[in-house]
């Protein structure tokens, strides 16, 4: 599998930028981060307390009100133009002025995110300067994403991969971020669990590492099912392939790896036994 460094993984590299630019704001910041100069701006990602409450880039407006349409069977495209254009002049999150009208439901919610990610991927490609731009108070947004839940979304966006249940390895103790292939993106984690405090780089970073170990793990063992690596301050990663992703987890604990390794095979041999 090809690294983060890669060619077409340029566009990773990107977004994790912009996300990591929020993910370097002082504990409680909220505000702004304006791209593009004051005559010509890009876009913008609003911010409250290190947390993403929407990305918006130039031009997309009318791709929001699809979106919204699209996914809500109670919106009228006239009075969503009218609550698009008074954010736009008030500098609101669209997210607030829909729950200010009691118009959110879960619908809403996928399509505000969808449009943050395809926003946010497009701004990752302008490669437009940056400047912040602080608020006293927060946006009171209806929903607010943390950076790597933001990078996920947009993975999984341009990887056209629905994000998996991770439930069955966030029980059992293990962090974990999976990762899928995008032409643009390369690849790129598409869902993660208990594994925020990484941050979006090293998260990033985890999937070309672990790819390359088990590849090296199959090269020595063609039946190799998984990898284990160990850090150098006793931290555990177990990695496997299944359905075109990578999986990682991070197991932190002395007991978090066996159980791991335990119920993955369980499932491996679940699975040869429903095929068979």
């Amino acid at each position: 599998m090809a690294g983060i460094r890669d060619s077409a993984a340029g566009g990773l590299r990107g977004v994790v930028d912009l996300l990591e630019q929020v993910e370097e704001l002082p504990p409680g910041a909220n505000g702004t981060l304006v791209l593009g100069s004051r005559t010509r701006p890009g876009g913008a990602i609003f911010v409250e307390d290190r947390r993403v409450c929407w990305a918006a880039a130039s031009g997309m407006a009318t791709r929001l009100t699809d979106i919204l349409l699209e996914k809500s069977r109670h919106l009228a495209r006239e009075d969503l133009a009218k609550i698009v254009k008074c954010c736009r002049q008030s500098d609101a999150p669209i997210a607030r002025a829909l729950a200010e009208r009691g118009m959110v439901d879960d619908e809403i919610d996928q399509a505000l995110i969808r449009h943050s990610s395809e926003s946010l991927l497009a701004l990752s490609r302008g490669g437009a300067s940056m400047r912040w731009v602080p608020r006293a108070r927060g946006f009171s947004s209806h929903w607010r994403l943390s950076t790597v839940s933001m990078l996920t979304h947009a993975a999984a966006l341009a990887a056209e991969r629905e994000q998996p249940d991770l439930t069955w390895l966030s029980e059992l103790g293990a962090s974990v971020a999976v990762y899928g292939r995008s032409g643009g993106l390369g690849l790129a984690p598409i869902a993660t669990a208990d594994i925020d405090d990484l941050g979006v780089r090293a998260i990033a970073e985890l999937g070309p590492w672990v790819a390359s170990e088990l590849d090296l793990s199959r090269a020595i063992d063609p039946r190799a099912h998984n990898a284990v690596l160990t850090t150098d301050l006793g931290v555990s990663v177990t990695a496997w392939l299944d359905g075109g992703l990578l999986y990682a987890a991070v197991c932190r604990g002395p007991r978090t790896l066996p159980r791991v390794l335990n119920r993955y095979l369980q499932r491996v041999r679940q699975r040869h036994a429903t095929a068979g």
